[in-house]
């Protein structure tokens, strides 16, 4: 949870974002996904102005985010494998700790350009962490609100490179964010054994 003092300080420019999602968890692809090459690691989809995913998403980045910036677009992230793992890691962890229901929440990570490919294509990767610093370990950090991840998020002009050597455009100067899905799950902490003929 961040005080006012971590607001206090951020950046209050207008600099506009691109936004990156996953969509929801379910026995195959959504079926609002658009058709995509399955030999292709992932495809970003631009979404329309127009729909409510859009808004959806826009009302959560704003209204939850705590963000009041304006939004150059919103593209989902249709990644087949990535999604497949997230749902079956959900269904694992729902075996394990004996619940129907995983709590999930959308939390933000604001990242450098550079990443957007790595990011689509692997996951968030804890090898690259620290890029901007860490300071509760090694990990990869997301925020609760976008405003405290616009610090992480460096402004480009620059095009991104995208899987098969294609560029991501940038119109004009642009900050990334993910709006990534995260399971909370339950942490059981154990005792220590105690040793040899100890307590």
């Amino acid at each position: 949870m961040w005080g006012n003092e971590d607001v206090e300080f951020m950046d209050t420019s207008d600099t506009p974002w691109c936004w990156y999602y996953l969509a929801d968890c379910g026995s195959e692809a959504p079926i609002f996904w658009e058709k995509f090459d399955p030999t292709s690691p992932y495809q970003l989809i631009p979404v329309s102005e127009l729909t409510s995913e859009y808004n959806t998403v826009a009302g959560y980045v704003k209204e939850e985010g705590l963000l009041d910036r304006s939004i150059v677009s919103i593209r989902r992230i249709q990644n087949l494998d990535l999604w497949e793992m997230y749902c079956r890691k959900k269904k694992q962890l729902m075996r394990i700790q004996g619940v129907k229901e995983i709590q999930e929440r959308r939390l933000f990570h604001g990242t450098d350009s550079k990443n957007v490919d790595s990011i689509c294509k692997y996951n968030f990767d804890v090898r690259l962490a620290g890029q901007h610093g860490h300071s509760y370990g090694k990990g990869v950090y997301f925020a609760k609100h976008a405003s405290y991840a616009d610090k992480y998020s460096k402004s480009s002009i620059d095009p991104f490179s995208l899987y098969g050597g294609l560029t991501g455009s940038v119109l004009r100067d642009t900050k990334i964010i993910f709006l990534a899905r995260v399971m909370r799950i339950l942490q059981a902490v154990y005792p220590l054994a105690p040793l040899y003929g100890g307590k």
